[in-house]
This record gives structure tokens, C-alpha cells and sequence, in this order.
């Protein structure tokens, strides 16, 4: 995502925030987050969490469609359009490149545990199977 949208869907994000007379902290709360990361990404210095939007959309009616292109109205129940497949190619993106990190993290830990069991196995073996090698 480009710094300059990133910086526009954290400003909506902090916007949203105050309308509903909230607190960093309330939104830490939601996502389960410490609030240095909500302010993150109320500056653009992060993505939005999946759990925070998660948690705005159903508790506020946040329209993620609004917080990500600025298009539409603030709030779901004020458009037609409610369905997940209305979303924004954005949302779906960033959606696509989180399972892509998950599978990525996957594979590193996946490589790093099969190196973890065969340096056990090595510092197992006795000097006599060594010669055996």
C-alpha cells in the first residue's frame, strides 16, 4: 500500500475515532492491542489491524469501504452495499497479503523447527555412530 493512501485510511481511521468520542485506548481495548500501535496507525506508520476493523465494523458500523478509499458514507447502515463482496480491491489486498505473510511465516518456522530437530539429533549421536557416518 502506498505511503500517501496508508497516511489517508490512518487519518479516517483517527476521524472515525473522535466522532464516536473514543479514546486510543478504547481501541486497544478491541483489537487487543497496545495503544502505541493504534497510534501507529492513527499516523500511517501501520496497517490497521484486522481485529480493530473487525471490531469497529460490527460494534460502529464502520463502512470499510469509507476507511480505506474515503468513498461513501462513514457508516455501513447508511449504504446499500453491506455485503463482504462490495469491498474495495483494497481490502481484499490487504486480506490476500496477510494469508501471503502467514504462509510465508509458516514456511520460515517450518525450516527453522526441521533445523532445530536435526541439530538435536546430531548432538544426540553417539562418537560410535559418528564413525559410522
Amino acid at each position: 500500500m502506498k505511503k500517501e493512501k496508508l497516511k489517508q485510511m490512518a487519518s479516517r481511521l483517527r476521524e472515525f475515532r473522535k466522532r464516536h468520542g473514543l479514546k486510543q485506548d478504547d481501541y486497544a481495548v478491541m483489537a487487543g492491542l497496545k495503544r502505541a500501535a493504534i497510534s501507529r496507525m492513527e499516523t500511517g506508520g501501520s496497517k490497521p489491524s484486522f481485529g480493530l476493523l473487525y471490531a469497529l465494523r460490527e460494534k460502529y458500523d464502520l463502512s470499510i469501504d469509507w476507511l480505506i478509499s474515503g468513498e461513501g458514507p462513514m457508516h455501513r447502515g447508511q449504504n446499500q452495499n453491506t455485503d463482504f463482496g462490495e469491498f474495495s480491491p483494497t481490502f481484499w489486498e490487504m486480506i490476500e497479503n496477510m494469508q501471503r505473510n502467514k504462509a510465508l511465516m509458516h514456511a520460515v518456522f517450518s525450516a527453522y523447527h526441521t533445523k532445530l530437530v536435526e541439530i538435536e539429533l546430531l548432538k544426540s549421536k553417539t562418537p560410535e555412530e559418528e564413525s559410522d557416518d
